[in-house]
């Protein structure tokens, strides 16, 4: 059963409008969350639902049935995934299911970017690809250069701090402020992207790139490559060995003159050097700090359990947050306020030239300083929805799952392992097994065997090139995807019944994800066998239809991130359609009765005899007119080639997509998009 069609319980709660309209939604452990009026409104109704007992799957069969002719339609599931999600960042669910799909359906934390730093534009300079690791001696070497340059900046810092509190020189132009501080940023910048490009390549043997990047603050060379290279040891001290650079003007002040640099402007450097350090070393948006952290997260993520890396993390995290403002203050408090007293009493604002100056730096000042303020406010917002780059939303806790997952991955199950083994019989009756032939079962079983696992052991991983197929026949276990930021999510559980492993045992791909035991297990591990290849396809239709619909899933931008229990459902659900080369499939303007999915073979879609798109195996087409009553078919589909497709009729569709809303979201999306282009194409 789905995890859509239970009854959804929350935590207690309690919600009071005030006269304004605005709600405020009270946890029972007193932690509120401010709801603007529109969500409210939106979401108000499906919250009191929920407090008299109701499941997703009826909330959507509910407000499918409640929308009138095209009206309400569109969105519905989108509103569900929102509502969801809602659920989720207050707080209020239990059921650790229910949070594994909130996890899966809701976007990725993304760091936001400052207001005084938002890109401009870029192009790169030069990309490495990835290659063989550095010799072990060039690794020392580059330690020590390391080394070196943090030793300088240790031995430079305390000068630095002096020359802040010692009296400035003179200056004859307002200009050569705005110098120093338009250096600063350029030459930290730069030599802090030189560092961290070559560590990456030498240390990690990964691919980089170096552009040249400008922002409002600064014209400089760029790596974002840091926390997405190869995350060994080496690795996460080539990503916190390149901060140190960040002072890089701090350190070489004395040298500048080699440069050409005036002693007064490389005086000034020091100041600006550790208004540089506060913004790159930003902990509340996307920084070199943030980049540095989410390394050492999946560092630590691999080594150790992902329990204790993400509260490890999350505690540095806020550690740095609260170091962070402190410093700010004292730096604003001091030294701010000396260097604009400095200003006035140097008279640099006399001429119309000086005032212009003062006027570009005034405002890149008041531009930095109000851009780190939004990043603070930002970052502590409330975490509820309204602000989606809140730290408290990135580190929120998840009881729920933790409870489900760590007490499994530290300390095991207490419950005991059947203690008999099924017999040849009953292994041939499970679900995935009885739909094939005699032939078929006996080949995936000649190999096979049963095996215990215990509480914490991982079942496979992600990247694997393992071909073994996997039967759950008790226990549990918990699948996990690495996404693009470094972060595992968990995105589905799997029940007694459940079967995985079918993309690598039946085409080869890699371990799409990672299978973890959360209590004691047993499987029935079947091994690839070469006689697969051989199989009479005559006698084994059935599981030949389910691997070539599984490649034609797998395959398919749409629908290839599904979650299993929604991809087997889809699997299981239709019927078997051949069609000629030239059959008409479905008609414009007809009565929608079943959505078809391509498992072989091409497509044409046409509109008024126009030719509007092309199809091919993994892809859907008739569920516009399933998902709106209202409407009639709007295209025509002709078979270009045999097609061999499964036909989903309308009640089993929408119930589907009802009871799965990850399927559900895809789908509408897809509609949507399609109706778009009609719109577009008609108005045009």
């Amino acid at each position: 059963m789905s995890i859509e069609t239970q009854l959804i319980r929350l935590r207690p709660f309690e919600v009071s409008v005030n006269s304004a309209g605005r709600a405020v939604l009270v946890r029972d452990d007193g932690e509120r969350f401010d709801l603007s009026p529109e969500v409210y409104a939106s979401l108000g109704p499906l919250l009191l639902l929920c407090k008299t007992g109701t499941s997703f799957a009826a909330l959507a069969l509910q407000t499918r049935q409640g929308s009138a002719q095209g009206a309400g339609v569109w969105g519905r599931y989108a509103r569900l995934a929102r509502y969801l999600g809602f659920l989720y960042d207050c707080g209020l669910l239990i059921e650790p299911r229910l949070i594994q799909l909130a996890e899966a359906l809701r976007p990725d934390y993304v760091w936001r970017e400052s207001i005084a730093l938002e890109e401009l534009f870029s192009f790169e300079i030069v990309r490495l690809r990835g290659g063989r690791a550095a010799a072990a001696a060039i690794r020392i070497l580059v330690i020590l250069l390391m080394s070196t340059s943090l030793g300088l900046f240790l031995l430079r810092f305390p000068q630095g701090i002096r020359e802040l509190t010692s009296a400035w020189p003179k200056l004859d132009s307002a200009w050569l402020v705005v110098l120093a501080f338009f250096l600063t940023f350029a030459i930290g910048r730069s030599i802090r992207a030189i560092v961290q490009f070559l560590l990456i390549r030498v240390l990690t043997g990964g691919g980089a790139s170096l552009r040249l990047r400008c922002d409002a603050l600064s014209v400089s060379l760029a790596t974002d490559d840091a926390s997405r290279a190869e995350m060994n040891a080496w690795g996460v001290a080539a990503s916190f060995f390149a901060l140190t650079t960040l002072a890089a003007p701090l350190i070489f002040e004395p040298y500048l003159s080699w440069f050409g640099v005036s002693s007064e402007v490389a005086r000034l450097m020091p100041f600006f050097s550790m208004l540089l350090l506060f913004v790159d070393l930003s902990p509340f948006r996307k920084s070199a700090l943030t980049e540095c952290l989410r390394a050492l997260y999946v560092h630590a993520d691999r080594r150790w359990r992902s329990g204790f890396a993400e509260v490890t993390i999350r505690n540095l995290h806020v550690f740095t947050c609260i170091v962070w403002v402190m410093l700010f203050g004292l730096y604003l408090a001091g030294p701010m306020i000396r260097f604009f007293y400095y200003i006035k009493e140097a008279d640099l604002g006399s001429t119309p030239s000086g005032l212009l100056s003062l006027g570009t730096l005034f405002l890149v000042m008041v531009m930095v300083l109000v851009s780190l303020f939004d990043d603070i406010v930002s970052g502590v917002g409330d975490g509820g929805g309204s602000d989606r780059h809140s730290i408290r939303r990135l580190w929120r806790r998840r009881e729920g799952l933790r409870r489900s997952t760590d007490s499994a991955l530290v300390k095991g199950s207490d419950s005991a392992f059947e203690s008999r083994f099924p017999s040849r019989e009953e292994l041939e009756r499970l679900p995935f097994l009885r739909q094939m032939d005699a032939t078929s079962r006996e080949l995936l079983l000649t190999d096979a065997k049963v095996i215990d696992l215990s509480a914490g052991s991982a079942v496979c991983r992600q990247e694997d090139l393992d071909r073994t197929l996997y039967i759950l026949l008790s226990g549990r276990l918990a699948v996990a995807r690495r996404n693009s930021s470094g972060r595992r999510k968990m995105i589905a559980y799997l029940e007694p019944g459940a079967v995985f492993g079918e993309v690598a045992f039946f085409l080869g791909d890699r371990r799409t994800a990672d299978v973890v035991v959360t209590e004691d297990s047993r499987l029935l591990a079947i091994r690839h066998n070469e006689k697969l290849n051989k199989l009479d396809r005559n006698r084994s239709d059935e599981l030949r239809i389910r691997i070539w619909f599984l490649q034609a899933l797998v395959a398919s931008s749409l629908f290839k991130h599904l979650p299993a229990d929604a991809l087997d459902a889809l699997l299981f659900a239709g019927q078997k359609r051949e069609f000629r080369p030239g059959t008409k499939i479905i008609s414009e303007g007809e009565v929608g009765d079943a959505c078809y999915f391509i498992i072989q073979g091409q497509a044409t879609v046409s509109q008024n005899t126009v030719t509007i798109n092309r199809l091919k195996a993994g892809d859907a087409f008739g569920e516009i007119a399933l998902l709106n009553p209202a409407l009639l078919r709007t295209a025509t589909v002709v078979a270009d080639s045999e097609i061999l497709a499964v036909a989903i009729e309308t009640k089993r569709f929408l119930d589907l997509l009802d009871s799965h809303l990850p399927l559900a979201l895809e789908v509408e999306k897809l509609a949507e998009e399609r109706l778009r282009r009609d719109f577009k194409r008609n108005a045009s």
